[in-house]
Protein backbone atom coordinates (compact mmCIF):
# COMPACT_ATOMS: atom_id res chain seq x y z
CA UNK A 1 0.00 0.00 0.00
CA UNK A 2 1.25 3.17 -0.87
CA UNK A 3 1.26 6.14 1.63
CA UNK A 4 -0.86 9.52 0.55
CA UNK A 5 1.21 12.36 0.00
CA UNK A 6 0.66 15.36 2.27
CA UNK A 7 1.20 18.43 0.47
CA UNK A 8 2.22 21.16 2.11
CA UNK A 9 3.28 25.02 0.84
CA UNK A 10 4.63 27.61 3.01
CA UNK A 11 4.53 31.07 1.07
CA UNK A 12 7.13 33.00 3.73
CA UNK A 13 9.56 30.26 4.61
CA UNK A 14 10.97 32.89 7.44
CA UNK A 15 8.48 32.91 9.78
CA UNK A 16 7.75 29.55 9.25
CA UNK A 17 11.65 28.35 10.16
CA UNK A 18 11.49 30.97 13.30
CA UNK A 19 7.98 29.43 14.34
CA UNK A 20 9.44 25.89 13.77
CA UNK A 21 12.63 26.60 15.94
CA UNK A 22 10.82 27.84 18.92
CA UNK A 23 8.65 25.20 18.96
CA UNK A 24 11.69 22.80 18.83
CA UNK A 25 13.37 24.90 21.66
CA UNK A 26 10.85 24.10 24.00
CA UNK A 27 10.57 20.38 23.46
CA UNK A 28 12.50 18.16 25.90
CA UNK A 29 14.85 16.43 23.80
CA UNK A 30 15.14 15.08 20.07
CA UNK A 31 11.44 15.33 19.03
CA UNK A 32 9.80 11.56 17.30
CA UNK A 33 8.68 11.60 14.11
CA UNK A 34 5.08 12.28 15.11
CA UNK A 35 5.92 15.31 17.31
CA UNK A 36 8.26 16.99 14.43
CA UNK A 37 5.16 16.44 12.40
CA UNK A 38 2.52 18.33 14.58
CA UNK A 39 5.49 20.89 15.00
CA UNK A 40 6.08 21.25 10.91
CA UNK A 41 2.32 21.92 10.52
CA UNK A 42 1.79 24.04 13.14
CA UNK A 43 4.43 26.46 12.18
CA UNK A 44 2.84 26.24 8.40
CA UNK A 45 -0.26 27.23 10.47
CA UNK A 46 -2.29 24.13 11.06
CA UNK A 47 -3.13 23.14 14.11
CA UNK A 48 -1.38 19.90 14.25
CA UNK A 49 -0.51 17.18 11.84
CA UNK A 50 -3.93 15.80 11.50
CA UNK A 51 -5.67 19.07 10.71
CA UNK A 52 -3.06 19.24 7.79
CA UNK A 53 -3.62 15.70 6.91
CA UNK A 54 -7.49 15.66 6.85
CA UNK A 55 -7.80 19.19 4.49
CA UNK A 56 -5.23 17.13 2.22
CA UNK A 57 -7.32 13.94 2.00
CA UNK A 58 -10.20 16.17 1.38
CA UNK A 59 -8.54 18.21 -0.78
CA UNK A 60 -9.78 21.22 0.35
CA UNK A 61 -5.75 22.21 1.38
CA UNK A 62 -5.72 26.30 0.97
CA UNK A 63 -2.78 27.11 -1.62
CA UNK A 64 -1.50 28.56 1.20
CA UNK A 65 -2.61 29.48 5.25
CA UNK A 66 -2.97 32.98 6.32
CA UNK A 67 0.53 34.42 7.37
CA UNK A 68 1.85 34.11 10.47
CA UNK A 69 2.74 36.79 12.93
CA UNK A 70 6.43 36.60 13.63
CA UNK A 71 7.04 34.96 16.52
CA UNK A 72 9.26 36.93 19.31
CA UNK A 73 13.38 36.06 19.21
Amino acid sequence: MSRTQIPLRVDDLSPFAKTLRQGLAQHQGVPSHVELLNLIAKAAGFGNYQHLRALSVEGTVPDAVPTLPEPPE
